[in-house]
């Protein structure tokens, strides 16, 4: 019972949280899913960085979801991140309902060199 109050607690604070967001776009990859961070709601917390990464997809992926907000916790010493939640949505920049959320923190994660990724690690960063 305890699990699913925590889950049903983290669901409804990824939603309100993603609801009053301001994305601010950073670019795009290869294959053309822009990038945004909520520059707004950044936070600093014992040497990390903690930020509301977005992708937006431009064709819907393998379940139809068209964006993913990512919940991530950045090592700025080392230039890396862990993924914290993630977020699916049907519609892009994070609207309409949430069809998926998973939270659990992933392994360091480095982000490749001339990458999207890496831009916003040195933006969040500085």
């Amino acid at each position: 019972m305890k699990t699913l109050k925590i889950l049903i607690f983290s669901f409804l604070f990824a939603l309100s949280t993603l609801c009053n967001a301001e994305w601010t776009f950073i670019g795009a990859n290869d294959d053309g899913t822009e990038y945004s961070i909520d520059i707004g709601r950044m936070q600093w917390k014992e040497g990390f960085v903690y930020v509301w990464r977005l992708s937006n997809y431009q064709k819907p992926n393998k379940n139809g979801d068209l964006s993913l907000a990512v919940y991530q916790k950045a090592d700025c010493s080392l230039r890396r991140w862990k993924n914290l939640e993630y977020v699916f949505h049907k519609e892009r920049n994070g609207d309409g309902t949430p069809t998926i959320l998973h939270s659990e923190e992933s392994d360091w994660i480095y982000p490749p060199p001339d990458s999207v990724l890496e831009e916003i690690i040195k933006l969040i960063c500085r």
